[in-house]
């Protein structure tokens, strides 16, 4: 089980994308919260894509 509010935005954009929701209380916090953690990982993926090209190069 993992807190996703508590999370590093890797795991949490990882797990929202590959996401099964198994209880639901409250559907327009959720896609609220989804919604911001998505936009927040995707913006993440592309400053660790190139963060990890310059370390370990092209290749």
């Amino acid at each position: 089980m993992v807190v996703l509010n508590t999370a590093p935005t890797a795991l949490t954009g990882r797990i929202l994308q590959t996401r099964r929701v198994i209880f639901d209380r409250d559907p327009f916090r959720r896609h609220l919260f989804e919604s911001l953690a998505l936009r927040e990982f995707f913006d993440f993926r592309i400053f660790e894509h190139r963060l990890l090209a310059r370390r370990h190069g092209n290749g």
